[in-house]
């Protein structure tokens, strides 16, 4: 771990702060703090779950205010909500297995292809598909979830 200065600490304090407005008006906070934690000289595990309890926090919020103002059923998301946690666990143990030097790079790589969907949202998801009956949405959204708890267990 590495030891920080004042002026190190002010300065990722500062950028937390800002990834927290931007996560909060349009998502992304991650493309900021992965970048500040490992510019400092954080171990890349450690702030890939830095990064993870932030934005799973976020993720319970929005879900938990969504419930409230559109009223769903929790019952009809369980298949998913397993589906992603499945995804998510073995994604981060796959992440433990990499050399941090190399998941550092890793991290720094994928994060300009993360960053389109929040640079240019316009440009995703646009068309809707076709319609599904319940038992299908259900199979399609469960593998949705998995890969992308899969995804977020391993990069965050």
């Amino acid at each position: 771990m590495p030891e920080l200065s004042i002026g190190d600490w002010l300065l990722l304090s500062g950028l937390v702060f800002f990834a927290g407005i931007v996560d909060s008006l349009a998502g992304g906070g991650g493309l900021i703090t992965l970048p500040a934690y490992l510019s400092i000289g954080l171990p890349p595990a450690l702030v890939l779950g830095t990064n993870k309890l932030a934005s799973s926090i976020g993720t319970l919020a929005a879900s938990l205010r969504y419930r409230r103002r559109v009223g769903f059923r929790w019952r009809d998301f369980w298949p998913a909500i397993a589906c992603a946690l499945i995804g998510s666990f073995f994604g981060a143990r796959l992440a433990a297995y990499f050399d941090p030097r190399w998941l550092r790079w890793l991290i720094l790589g994928i994060i300009p292809l993360a960053a389109l969907p929040v640079l240019f949202p316009r440009l995703f998801g646009r068309e809707s598909g076709p319609r599904l009956d319940f038992r299908a949405l259900h199979v399609r959204s469960s593998l949705c979830a998995l890969s992308i708890g899969s995804y977020d267990g391993f990069f965050g």
